[in-house]
Order: C-alpha cells, then structure tokens, then sequence
C-alpha cells in the first residue's frame, strides 16, 4: 500500500432530496447507509446492517470506529460521504477525493485506466446495490462495497504514483 490513512466508501437506502441541490445537506438527509466498509493497512473491513432495523446499529458502528481509523481518510465521493457521516453520525471529518483534481466518474476511470472489476456484481452503479440491499440480498452488495474500495485504492495509488497514466 502506497497510501497513508483510511479509504471509506458506504452504501445507502434512501433517494435524493430534490428540493435542495447538492453540498446542501439536507439534499442528503433521506439518504441512509446500510453498509460502511473501510481499507486500512491492506485490509477490508465491512459492516452490514440486515435490514431497516440494523441501521441504527450501522449509524453507532461508524460513529465508534470511525474516529479511531488512521488518517487522513479518502473516499471516492467526498460530499456524499461527508453528509453521511454528519446527517447520521454527527461527525464532520476531512475527507479527501482519491481522484484528487481529476473529477471524473469511478466506472469511467476504472475502464480509461483498465483496472479490474474485482468482481462487482452491480459494475460501480450503487443504485443496483440500494435497491438489492432493500431486496436482502447483502452478499452481493458487500461485494459491491469491497469492489468500490479496492478500485478507489487503484484510482489513489495512479493518482499518486502515476499520474501520467491518467487520460488527461
């Protein structure tokens, strides 16, 4: 592992509040996480709430784990999951974009930069997982997750190491 720190990535039930437009939090605030996975020190943690009724116990999981997880932390989609981690858990750490100034889509880079799917049964569509979550099938959304956070380690390391690899 080439980086420092802790990579985050959450999966969610909820939609969009379009009354509001993002950074506005509230655009956030119907939006829940239902699986909080993490990559430290070449290993993958999860957590999976098992229906509506475990979400509660995701929200305390995250507010316990997360403020003892090595910094800085990273994620893919830094406004999403800062607003998670404020609306539901009440904490309001930096969180930097693993694609750094390059703002492009995950699935878009992970085909320009020809990295693997690491067997992502939803191909980086996260609504795919929302609405199998809601289905019960959470196996193949912690596949999902796990894909997203070893794909957001790629995407980090390239922009560290080999930023002239990327496609513009």
């Amino acid at each position: 592992m080439v980086f420092k720190g802790t990579i985050i990535d959450f999966e969610t039930t909820g939609d969009f509040n379009n009354q509001y437009r993002s950074p506005d939090p509230r655009y956030f605030g119907d939006i829940s996480p239902t699986i909080f996975g993490y990559l430290t020190d070449d290993r993958i943690v999860q957590y999976c709430a098992e229906g509506i009724e475990d979400q509660d116990k995701i929200i305390e999981i995250i507010s316990e784990i997360l403020p003892m997880l090595n910094e800085p932390y990273y994620a893919l989609n830094t406004v999403f999951e800062q607003h998670i981690l404020s609306n539901f858990c009440g904490l309001n750490p930096v969180v930097f974009d693993v694609r750094e100034q390059v703002f492009a889509g995950k699935k878009w880079l992970r085909d320009c930069l020809d990295l693997p799917r690491y067997g992502d049964p939803f191909d980086c569509d996260g609504s795919l997982c929302r609405v199998e979550w809601d289905n019960g099938n959470y196996s193949q959304c912690l596949i999902h997750n796990q894909a997203c956070l070893q794909l957001e380690r790629d995407i980090l390391e390239i922009v560290k190491l080999e930023p002239e690899r990327l496609p513009f």
